[in-house]
């Protein structure tokens, strides 16, 4: 008799220290959870972000062909910039909403790698038929002002051509933020006199097209210019990227995994001594 009363009791210890067991776990789980959580909130680059303290930012584009040392001002460059999406920050946060003319747009803005909005900007220009823009030409100095213009992301497209600008290549559509946003995580400022210095090729010979169409995919970004495409994998949009999500997920799991691997080792052990 005495030996099962002593039975029951262990049982009960047993079964009392289960539930403590499997709590701790939890508790320990939520907090690994929560901690990571916050670790990946300061990294966001696209979070805790200042607020905006002006209602337009300033844009010009500085127009020139540099050819090793030499730097050659390229008059006569017409160019239109369209604001596909509206700029707000609420609570830290950047948040893009495209504009009514540029609504059938697949594209996250927070999302948006620099090699990828060369690919955006191409199908946003084909919806510029609908769109009112701001149109700006290169003068004597290279400088195309497009004076003040509201918060966003804009297209900016060649649609002209005049006098030194003829002989250079037509600059493919791309796209810029305003304001831009400078810093890293933790320690960003909003720029809001952006310029933009785009690096134009000259005009090609027959046979040199023919060789420049073949490479169209690699040259799409800098119109050519490999140091260009250098530059634009620079550009603000790398700043909006989410690059922790991913390695969130695989912590995520792996701490899930080896709790539930710790239950189901605890549970076996129950089982046996039971």
């Amino acid at each position: 008799m005495l030996n099962r009363i002593h039975e029951v009791q262990n049982m009960r210890v047993k079964h009392t220290r289960f539930p403590a067991v499997i709590m701790a776990l939890i508790v320990i789980l939520c907090g690994m959870m929560l901690a990571a959580s916050h670790a990946d909130a300061a990294d966001r680059p696209n979070e805790n972000v200042p607020e905006l303290t002006q209602s337009t930012s300033s844009f010009r584009m500085n127009f020139c062909y540099t050819d090793d040392d030499k730097t050659t001002p390229i008059p006569g460059a017409t160019f239109m910039a369209y604001r596909v999406a509206d700029l707000t920050v609420k609570n830290g946060t950047a948040s893009y909403e495209l504009t009514p003319a540029f609504a059938s747009l697949n594209v996250d803005f927070n999302g948006l790698t620099a090699s990828d909005s060369a690919a955006v900007a191409k199908e946003a220009a084909k919806l510029t038929g609908n769109a009112s823009g701001v149109s700006a030409t290169s003068k004597a100095s290279g400088i195309a002002n497009f004076g003040a213009l509201k918060h966003g992301a804009y297209l900016l497209v060649q649609t002209g051509a005049a006098g030194e600008a003829k002989k250079y290549g037509e600059m493919p559509p791309w796209l810029v933020l305003l304001p831009e946003l400078l810093g890293e995580a933790g320690n960003y400022s909003w720029n809001y006199d952006v310029e933009a210095m785009p690096k134009p090729i000259l005009g090609k010979d027959e046979d040199e097209e023919d060789d420049h169409d073949t490479d169209d995919d690699d040259d799409e970004i800098g119109g050519g210019d490999k140091e260009e495409e250098e530059n634009h994998e620079k550009s603000p949009f790398e700043k909006l990227v989410k690059t922790g999500d991913d390695a969130q997920i695989f912590l995520y799991a792996g701490i899930l995994i080896l709790t539930l691997l710790c239950l189901a080792v605890i549970f076996v052990k129950r089982r046996k001594k039971e």
